[in-house]
């Protein structure tokens, strides 16, 4: 069984990803953790008048964070009645990175999918949100979902890579579930860095591990030569249906490459797609 973490504002933006997981996961057996986090501002702490005792801020915003998770749960039941999937609520007094890492360290967790909280549209606005702070400090597959984009169907996965990691079986594992799920197509996209015309030997044998974990699964290999990589991946997507892009973070090589570099800025490139992110360390 498949256990998924949906972490909610109670926003239109996490309420469209908890959407798109229930859809994502139609055909599978899966329990659903949906967590809500609360906390009293600063502002609260330190201005509100002395007549108010603080606990009763903090029951108040558990009594919202409650009511609020229950009418979730029945909504879901309600819309997306499914006999395979099993919903939990989790409501805790704490910051919301702090207590994803220990659910995360706690639960069975393969997955967790989250909105992107009101991005644009632009990559780089996810610079400093929670999606992206789960994306770097936390060690669990993430699917980030963009704004109002609504789940249709899932036929083709791109998966850029510079194969600079040495690929093991949990880095790959979310990406086949997912293709075997729904008998998908996964696109491997290598983009040559400019002055260089071959793979390394190292590079080489990446690219063959990886194909070996792959080899019963619909894929093409391409390559793009002499391109910036974000450049590369906006163009392949414009030209190629896709439905989800997955990438590998191996910091300090390819993600940096396409998140932290000022190219960014100049090229534009946007998340138009739902994003899995797998961490190269589990």
């Amino acid at each position: 069984m498949k256990t998924v973490l949906l972490p909610t504002d109670f926003s239109e933006n996490s309420w469209n990803a908890i959407q798109y997981a229930l859809n994502l996961f139609k055909n599978q057996e899966c329990t659903f953790y949906i967590l809500n986090t609360y906390m009293p501002s600063i502002y609260h702490m330190n201005y509100m008048p002395s007549s108010v005792p603080y606990t009763g801020v903090t029951d108040a915003l558990k009594e919202s964070s409650l009511k609020n998770l229950a009418y979730i749960a029945r909504k879901i039941s309600q819309d997306f009645s499914n006999e395979k999937h099993h919903i939990e609520t989790i409501s805790s007094l704490n910051m919301l990175i702090s207590e994803i890492r220990n659910i995360v360290s706690e639960k069975p967790i393969d997955l967790i999918v989250m909105g992107t909280q009101g991005a644009t549209g632009a990559i780089e606005t996810m610079l400093g949100t929670n999606t992206m702070r789960v994306i770097n400090d936390i060690e669990c597959p993430t699917i980030a979902v963009p704004e109002n984009f609504k789940f249709s169907k899932f036929q083709k996965i791109l998966f850029p890579t510079d194969y600079q990691l040495f690929y093991l079986p949990y880095h790959i594992d979310p990406i086949i579930n997912l293709v075997k799920l729904y008998n998908a197509e996964i696109n491997v996209l290598h983009v040559l860095a400019k002055n260089f015309k071959e793979l390394t030997d190292a590079e080489d044998k990446n690219r063959l591990r990886l194909k070996s974990f792959i080899k019963d699964i619909d894929s093409t290999f391409l390559y793009t030569p002499n391109e910036e990589i974000p450049k590369a991946v906006d163009t392949f997507l414009s030209k190629n249906p896709t439905d989800l892009i997955a990438m590998m973070n191996n910091k300090n090589s390819f993600f940096d490459n396409v998140f932290f570099k000022p190219i960014i800025n100049k090229i534009g490139f946007h998340l138009k797609l739902p994003f899995l992110v797998i961490p190269s360390k589990k």
